[in-house]
């Protein structure tokens, strides 16, 4: 099971071995709960880079990307439907284990969120994604 602490260690690898050192560190997001903070913005929504879902029981279901002319907050939206009448997330589509919490990361330059992401995918194996299965 992929949890929390395994992509932090995972995005941190990639930093270290995969980009020019003298970019600057991503940012990682607290973790945002779709059911208690549904009202509030996503953490780095105005911003390029990766997210990724986790279930009720904080596992790793699906890792995705939001780069160039995207921004996390309109590409995470994508998945939800909002409605007045309900204070948490609403999917819009059926999940083998449907997302909960969501944890951002925020890159420098838009053109790293693609390549983050398919090293991540690659490395954690997140039960949605079906690139990058082993």
């Amino acid at each position: 099971m992929t949890d929390m602490k395994a992509l932090t260690e995972a995005v941190h690898e990639y930093e270290q071995t995969c980009r020019n050192p003298d970019l600057p560190a991503f940012e990682i997001s607290p973790v945002y709960d779709t059911q208690t903070n549904w009202d509030t913005g996503y953490p780095f929504g105005d911003r390029a880079g990766c997210y990724a879902f986790f279930d009720a029981n904080k596992k790793l279901v699906y890792i995705g990307k939001a780069s160039l002319s995207h921004i996390l907050g309109r590409r995470i939206d994508s998945y939800f439907l909002r409605s007045g009448s309900s204070p948490s997330a609403v999917l819009k589509h059926q999940w083998e284990s449907p997302p909960r919490y969501i944890v951002s990361i925020a890159v420098s330059k838009p053109y790293e969120a693609p390549s983050l992401e398919e090293f991540l995918i690659d490395k954690l194996q997140p039960s949605e994604n079906l690139r990058g299965r082993h």
